[in-house]
């Protein structure tokens, strides 16, 4: 058509817009395809790229300062998020779409492995999540996703119940008593190899839960999220735990916390050692600091500098050099620095705990008392004739592998330096304050009671159910019935049978020749520390 100019009518280019409106959308839309399914096939590069890249913003802001270190302990993100987390929608469903798999009815959902739940004070609603783990929003909006990891409160918070009351407590710093570690994590790898984790089934589960996810989550979690976390389960949990079933359960307040580390990290031979130990508290290491320095720590004196031992629990948790974070590290040694055992919640019989304290000076006194000359010093495995398995794990080769851990080039951007790491060949003797909430005792957690522990290893329980928060307040520790081995009754708890390898309930036979009247004298004053 002609114009008066002679010159070509202009026309709007909506071709080219409406080319470039489909066209810059599709090819986005085709390389995130593309991407998505790179990394379904490859779910480490997934967590490469998670590790290096993505944000990590607390889904719960935790204030500065030492006021709010508790709480931080509690739920704190320590940096192992993008390596080891679970999309936190993805595991609150997983007790959904895998009934079948959890351990009898303790409780609903994870309260069947002895996770502690709160009520957040501020609100008098229950927290979301137990306390130990930590809440994290990791990527770029609106693309992020809320994911779930351990930190340190997850095996160091404990429950109990004082005898008549219905009321649980809890004590945030001492040694887990109830949750069952290797129950858990072989729950979520058994889920991830079942049907139930297919995933349209946990996506409906997901909507039933969370209608108003939004949809870009939706989207992330259908193409990206659930196929790789289920990959990533079944890696971690599964193939890397394998080695596992081939030793005695733990049970609850039990881990192998130094075999997996060994095998894993340090790449040490898989062997046929057994390191089942309770967890130690975490409490009066200021305390323990003034007494000895340098301060050996673990059931061993395996390590003898407490940042060491904060950063090596870190790593075993999953914290990488990525998510490393001096400022973490700092906090959690600020507040063990202030934590201190609490006090038996009893009535003190004063002609009771006098009897009882000469029965200690005389008994009990040069390894356990602040003023003893044997106070955290290794007693000799030949003296204390606890069971071996946990000096049998540690070797030297595995004390040299973590001091030269990343001295190779493998963690260069680590901004410290393993050098305290040792072998031992005997166990530690450790002051006895707060003794009266750390039952069952030795470190395998092999003897119920104080009382127990008083008497010839002949005389002990052989099997007792371990995993009950109900307190005995006259023979020190948790209730604990005797049960027939090999039997698990879900409703009654854990048998812990001595007979099996690593679970061996001999040695410390010191005060065993008491009268029970001594042995309740020496029981009581014990308590009362």
């Amino acid at each position: 058509m002609a114009t008066r100019t002679g010159k070509p009518p202009r026309i709007f280019p909506w071709g080219r817009i409406v080319s470039w409106l489909v066209g810059v959308p599709l090819v986005v839309v085709v390389l995130a395809a593309l991407g998505a399914a790179v990394l379904r096939g490859n779910p480490t590069w997934f967590v490469a790229v998670a590790e290096r890249f993505m944000p990590r913003v607390p889904a719960v802001a935790i204030a500065d300062g030492p006021e709010a270190d508790a709480e931080f302990f509690k739920y704190g993100a320590i940096g192992n998020e993008a390596a080891d987390g679970i999309p936190s929608k993805i595991w609150a469903v997983l007790p959904d779409v895998c009934p079948a798999l959890l351990p009898g009815d303790k409780g609903g959902g994870y309260r069947a492995f002895g996770f502690t739940y709160e009520r957040n004070p501020a609100t008098d609603r229950e927290h979301a999540t137990p306390i130990g783990l930590s809440r994290t929003r990791l990527g770029f909006a609106p693309f992020d996703v809320e994911v779930l990891a351990i930190n340190c409160a997850t095996c160091h918070v404990q429950t109990y119940r004082r005898p008549g009351a219905n009321r649980t407590e809890i004590f945030v710093g001492g040694s887990s008593n109830r949750l069952e570690a290797q129950s858990y994590t072989r729950f979520l790898a058994a889920c991830a190899d079942s049907a139930g984790f297919e995933t349209e089934t946990v996506l409906r589960a997901i909507e039933k839960r969370f209608p108003d996810t939004a949809w870009a989550e939706q989207i992330m979690l259908r193409h990206l999220i659930v196929p790789i976390t289920r990959s990533l389960v079944r890696e971690r949990l599964g193939a890397r735990f394998h080695w596992t079933w081939s030793r005695p359960a733990w049970g609850p307040g039990r881990l192998s916390p130094f075999n997996p580390v060994k095998f894993d990290y340090l790449e040490q031979p898989v062997d046929d050692t057994i390191d089942h130990a309770e967890v130690m508290p975490a409490w009066n290491v200021a305390e323990k600091q003034r007494l000895r320095s340098p301060t050996p720590w673990h059931w061993d004196g395996l390590s003898w500098d407490l940042r060491e031992v904060v950063v090596n629990s870190a790593l075993g948790d999953g914290v990488t050099r990525f998510g490393y974070s001096d400022q973490t590290i700092d906090r959690l040694v600020r507040y063990l620095d202030g934590l201190k055992s609490p006090k038996a919640p009893i009535t003190v019989d004063a002609a009771l705990r006098d009897q009882g304290a000469a029965l200690f000076a005389r008994e009990c006194a040069s390894c356990h008392a602040p003023s003893g000359a044997r106070v955290l010093t290794i007693i000799p495995r030949h003296e204390i004739g606890t069971d071996p398995g946990r000096l049998d794990m540690w070797t030297p080769e595995a004390a040299a592998a973590y001091n030269n851990y990343d001295k190779g080039g493998k963690n260069p951007a680590f901004p410290w330096v393993f050098e305290h790491f040792q072998k031992h060949d005997g166990y530690l003797a450790q002051p006895l304050d707060g003794i009266w909430l750390t039952g069952p005792y030795l470190h395998n957690g092999s003897v119920p009671t104080l009382d127990d522990l008083l008497r010839p290893a002949r005389d002990r329980p052989k099997a007792f159910v371990r995993g009950s928060d109900d307190l005995d307040l006259a023979r020190g520790g948790y209730v604990s019935a005797t049960c027939l081995p090999g039997r698990y009754d879900a409703s009654g708890g854990f048998c812990y049978d001595t007979a099996l390898p690593g679970n061996a309930n001999t040695g410390h036979e010191y005060g065993v020749d008491l009268s029970p009247a001594e042995r309740a004298a020496l029981v009581h004053y014990l308590l009362t520390l």
